[in-house]
């Protein structure tokens, strides 16, 4: 390349021209003020702020283009020691009226400097509006906190849950519970009685999340006081009288309790508007036991009631599920369905492994798709 091929350098009035279209696309205030806070250099979102043109602007003072004379004051204030000192500052952030009437938050850059020709104390400010920064990271810590009281909230229940399951001669027991949100509404419970009986309980509350949590507990922690020393029938009788007593209108729990005796080798069973409840015969058959009363806290359990014996040979299994499995829809909005579910729990060799591939096989049938409604199984292996 010779020389009258190489591209012409830029000159001073084109590299300035340039720079200040640049600083007319930046969104930030950009402004330069000298010792007596008039204006010497302003970029053009400054400029529209302020309601003049860029070069009307110049020579005016703060006081002279801002409509809040407070406002005036406070950055007079802020940035005249500024200035004085002659070091680099970066503000808290500052607040100002934004056209709209609304207060928004500034966040400004001040670097003081001399005049190269004068020498004169001059100041180049950049102020960022940071309100929505400001909103965001206020969102992000409330968020933060509640995710806190929620992943607590989410160990309380856990730990309310029996900790261990009891041995029962005869009989082998298992469950799980998980809810849909971080908390949910249902639960399961192994209470023993006071004349040698196990009583497993599980109880689903209307809805999810916090609210249900805590009705949850209060109806799990009645439960064991009335199956620990009351008769099973009469137990469900109270049970109903002391939730209806707490519950708000429109509030609900369902609960399925089976009653084990292993001395007498017998299983009955109570459903307060639960079910339904199935009985997988070793040989393949499915058995759907029906509800016995309405749901708990509705006050319409007038008569104690009576239970349902239930015949349980070697191999068979029982199981008490909440409706968030077997309601479980596919993308297609299939329900998993009472018949899957008990195919299963027959799949597994153990108690343990029946409960996996009942949580396996649904989460499948989802594909993916996050469960609507909490999740609980109680299987009970004769």
């Amino acid at each position: 390349m010779n020389a009258k091929d190489s591209p012409s350098q830029p000159n001073v009035e084109d590299r300035l021209a340039l720079l200040e279209t640049l600083l007319d696309r930046v969104p930030d205030f950009f402004y330069v003020h000298n010792a007596e806070l008039r204006f010497q250099y302003v970029n053009r979102a400054a400029a529209e702020y302020f309601g003049h043109t860029k070069n009307s602007i110049v020579g005016l003072r703060h006081r002279d283009v801002d409509e809040n004379p407070e406002q005036a004051r406070f950055y007079e204030q802020t940035l005249i020691p500024i200035i004085e000192r002659g070091e680099p500052v970066t503000t808290d952030d500052l607040p100002y009226k934004r056209h709209d009437g609304s207060t928004g938050l500034l966040r400004a850059h001040i670097v003081p400097f001399d005049n190269p020709k004068t020498g004169e104390p001059m100041m180049l400010g950049i102020s960022h509006d940071v309100t929505n920064d400001r909103q965001i990271a206020e969102e992000r810590a409330r968020r933060a906190v509640y995710e806190r009281e929620l992943d607590i909230a989410r160990r309380v229940q856990q730990s309310l849950l029996p900790a261990t399951l009891p041995e029962i001669e005869g009989f082998r027991v298992s469950a799980r519970c998980e809810p849909a949100a971080f908390v949910g509404g249902d639960f399961y419970d192994f209470i023993p009685t006071n004349d040698n009986r196990v009583v497993a309980v599980l109880g689903d509350v209307t809805g999810h999340g916090v609210g249900s949590a805590l009705i949850a507990a209060v109806c799990r922690s009645f439960a064991r006081v009335l199956f620990a020393h009351q008769p099973f029938g009469e137990a469900i009788h109270r049970l109903d009288r002391m939730m209806h007593a707490d519950l708000q209108v429109g509030s609900f729990v369902t609960l399925g309790a089976v009653e084990i005796h292993s001395e007498q080798r017998s299983v009955r069973f109570l459903s307060a508007g639960h079910g339904p409840v199935i009985v997988a015969r070793r040989e393949g058959s499915v058995d759907t036991l029906p509800t016995h009363t309405t749901p708990l806290g509705l006050g319409l359990t007038d008569t104690v009631i009576e239970a349902t014996p239930i015949d349980l040979s070697a191999g068979d299994s029982l199981l008490v599920p909440s409706d968030g499995l077997f309601e479980s829809r596919s993308s297609d909005g299939e329900q998993f369905g009472v018949a899957r579910l008990a195919t299963s729990a027959m799949t597994g060799q153990t108690v343990e492994a029946s409960i996996d591939a009942c949580f396996r096989d649904e989460a499948q049938w989802r594909m993916g798709l996050p469960a609507e409604d909490d999740r609980t199984l109680i299987v009970i292996h004769a």
